[in-house]
């Protein structure tokens, strides 16, 4: 016998790392037809809706717009730097406001912290001005490696350092949340996610 349900979440994992299945977000005008214009703009790429969330209570004061967000490089961040960036280049030209990427997991437990700067800097250049939070999955990582990928991307200029996707192990703890905060040292900002 299949597990249906494992066997589902086996081909979407798949999809995701093979770049087939993303999630975005931008903000679109909460007028009628904002979300019919942003369906035809996913249309034209040849790509279809697997499912869309329309969330009005966090789009912020602007009673006109509602938020949308897109993730690359996820949910395990495998895929090359250029493929991350390429990504990231598209979302933010199909209007995502922000970008979260997850950063090369066994890069920062080798220590090799050239490698996280060098795949950060080519995504903020692609995705030009627009915000980007670089996702740590601190699961996987040490104090230490934590540490030092949080400071290396916010040396690099990243705006976010944000602790996990919610499909790693482990779950983010106020200790975590202050270990970054200090790595970051004020150039970059935090964001705890995953449990806490």
């Amino acid at each position: 016998n299949i597990d249906s349900s494992a066997l589902g979440r086996v081909i979407e994992v798949g999809l995701v790392a093979d770049g087939r299945l993303c999630r975005f977000t931008v903000t679109i005008s909460d007028r009628p037809g904002g979300l019919a214009r942003l369906a035809e703009i996913i249309a034209s790429t040849g790509a279809s809706i697997k499912e869309i969330v329309h969330d009005r209570a966090f789009s912020g004061p602007d009673l006109s717009a509602v938020r949308v967000i897109c993730v690359a490089g996820f949910p395990h961040g495998t895929q090359a730097p250029d493929i991350k960036a390429s990504e990231a280049a598209r979302a933010a030209a199909m209007g995502a406001d922000e970008i979260d990427y997850v950063i090369s997991i066994g890069a920062a437990i080798d220590g090799d912290m050239r490698f996280l700067r060098e795949e950060g800097v080519a995504i903020m250049r692609q995705t030009r001005g627009k915000l980007v939070k670089a996702i740590l999955e601190i699961g996987y990582l040490n104090d230490e490696q934590m540490y030092n990928a949080a400071r290396t991307l916010a040396e690099a200029g990243m705006h976010y350092v944000k602790t996990c996707t919610g499909y790693g192990p482990g779950v983010c703890t106020a200790d975590a949340v202050r270990l970054l905060a200090r790595a970051v040292g004020g150039k970059a900002l935090v964001k705890a996610s995953g449990g806490i």
